[in-house]
């Protein structure tokens, strides 16, 4: 069903499809009942504006913490990079997800993101995972979040508007 999540449970491996889905605690109790997943795929996009998308979608590192709570031994980013779907950027949700790796030392072959068209055996190392291949702009986003961390101090504690 569009936006349903499931799990492929074999007896040699498992597989969990998290679907078009925000951040709840069932992730947690789908980990402690099937878990651990040997690959799951997790949603990273269409998270802007928070006040809006947070109960439809998750953004990056609430797609960490279901990784975390799935079990999961490795997660492939999904939702993201193909089209406009929210107010972030089309490659934001890649250069957040690399930056909340390594916030809390995630690395990049446990959670990573995937050419359009690439395959991946389970277990091996991503040859393709935006970030990391394109250094350059993960480090000019990483400037562009920590002013931007900077100014919502400034501003008031970083709380978002919501408009009525």
């Amino acid at each position: 069903m569009l936006w349903g999540s499931f799990a492929v449970l074999a007896p040699s491996s498992k597989f969990f499809f998290a679907g078009d889905t925000a951040y709840c605690d069932v992730f947690k109790t789908i980990g402690d009942h099937f878990g651990p997943f040997d690959l799951a795929t997790i949603p990273i996009g269409a998270y802007k504006p928070r006040w809006f998308l947070k109960e439809v979608h998750c953004d990056p590192a609430e797609a960490l913490q279901i990784h975390k709570d799935l079990r999961a031994k490795q997660s492939c980013a999904v939702h993201w990079g193909t089209f406009p779907l929210a107010d972030e950027h089309v490659v934001e949700p890649a250069l957040e997800l690399a930056r909340a790796r390594a916030e809390i030392n995630v690395p990049t072959q446990e959670f990573y993101t995937m050419a359009h068209g690439e395959t991946l055996f389970v277990g091996e190392a991503p040859a393709h995972d935006f970030a990391t291949k394109r250094p350059e702009l993960l480090q000019q986003y990483l400037r562009y979040h920590a002013h931007d961390m900077q100014e919502e101090k400034r501003i008031g504690g970083g709380e978002e508007v919501v408009p009525t």
